[in-house]
């Protein structure tokens, strides 16, 4: 008698693009346990038993099977991952459910002609005055936006002539290789007030990437998140309100870090570890001895309770999804904590020390 064929083995489709490296050695560690096998980058059938996509529309939603496949996307999240939905979700929930969301900083959305003009408004009154001639805004693409594309600062007297001036009409911008894309202005943009007063670590402004997975739809939104595996990213040049065009002091992103000279090094000597960011605030005396491990960690448990809570209506309530999530946070003078944006496919490179530790 023929012996009896056994399980078939489980069979992962992780596309190009995806920022997950398909060489990984934990990930293969990980498929030979499960006695997995990997499926080519060109497959483009149907049947798979986990696909890690860099797009939800890489997903055929049509004949995906949530009761034997994986995917890594969670149909609604976008209203957390779109900056200009973020901002919307937030509201919505602060004003339902009587939560103060100021961690997030104050956002206009330029597709609502309202906001256009209250954002106008607001600024010409500030210009009155002299601590509104000082105040910053931040021009972010509203949708589709990463890597720091098309994100600007401008002092409130150069967003006002922006808005008014309505030549100014079309932002074209490198999306991935040769392709560009333009957006128009101001429609696709959201215009958010600039956190002028940040944590410096020698000088450079620093952000805090964390990670959080919703790992089940079904029945509930259910999340989990590590508040001690994150890194720090600093920015390559000095802080500085006076020049504002210089990307390099008012961007951290890996993007930004890839454009400067000697990048190996340089992205060495930014990213560091919470442990790291601790010993520095001690030995500054900027912080106390337990605030990355205490009130740090308390804030980022809020802020992401708050952001999830903010969606759980807009997820679809579906078997086999769940999704990898950056969060992009901000400490300022004061000790407070600011949810600047949340990445929907994170980068999950391993290219500095502190990198493979904590990816």
């Amino acid at each position: 008698m023929e012996p009896e064929p056994g399980p078939k083995p489980k069979r992962w489709y992780i596309a190009t693009g995806s920022k997950v490296h398909p060489c990984n050695p934990h990930l293969d560690a990980i498929r030979a346990s499960h006695g997995a096998e990997r499926l080519p980058f060109n497959y483009s059938g149907a049947e798979f038993d986990l696909k890690w996509v860099k797009r939800i529309e890489k997903v055929d939603w049509a004949t995906f099977d949530g009761q034997k496949q994986l995917v890594n996307w969670v149909r609604g999240s976008s209203m957390l991952t779109e900056k200009a939905d973020l901002a919307r979700s937030l509201r919505r929930y602060g004003q339902r459910s009587l939560v103060d969301v100021n961690f997030h900083p104050r956002t206009y959305i330029l597709a609502d002609g309202n906001e256009r003009h209250l954002l106008l408004a607001t600024l010409d009154a500030e210009s009155q005055t002299a601590q509104g001639a000082g105040h910053l805004l931040i021009m972010k693409p509203g949708r589709n936006g990463s890597q720091g594309r098309g994100i600007e600062v401008h002092s409130a007297v150069t967003m006002a002539e922006m808005l008014r001036d309505m030549r100014v009409e079309t932002m074209r911008h490198t999306v991935e290789g040769e392709q560009v894309k333009t957006m128009r202005l101001p429609d696709d943009f959201i215009v958010q007030e600039y956190v002028d007063r940040p944590l410096l670590i020698e000088g450079r402004k620093f952000d805090l990437r964390c990670y959080a997975c919703i790992f089940t739809t079904q029945p509930s939104l259910h999340v989990v998140y590590w508040p001690r595996s994150g890194y720090v990213r600093q920015a390559m040049a000095d802080y500085t309100s006076s020049n504002l065009a210089d990307r390099t002091a008012h961007l951290t992103n890996v993007k930004v870090m890839r454009d400067t000279a000697d990048f190996d090094m340089q992205a060495e000597r930014a990213i560091w570890d919470f442990e790291r960011l601790q010993a520095f605030l001690t030995a500054e005396q900027l912080a106390p001895p337990d605030y990355v491990g205490e009130d740090l960690k308390g804030q980022m448990r809020d802020i992401m309770t708050h952001a999830f809570l903010s969606i759980e209506s807009e997820v679809s309530k579906e078997r086999g999804q769940f999704q990898l999530l950056g969060f992009d946070l901000l400490v300022d003078t004061e000790l407070k904590l600011h949810l600047i944006e949340v990445n929907y496919n994170p980068s999950l490179s391993t290219h500095t020390s502190v990198l493979k530790q904590v990816i």
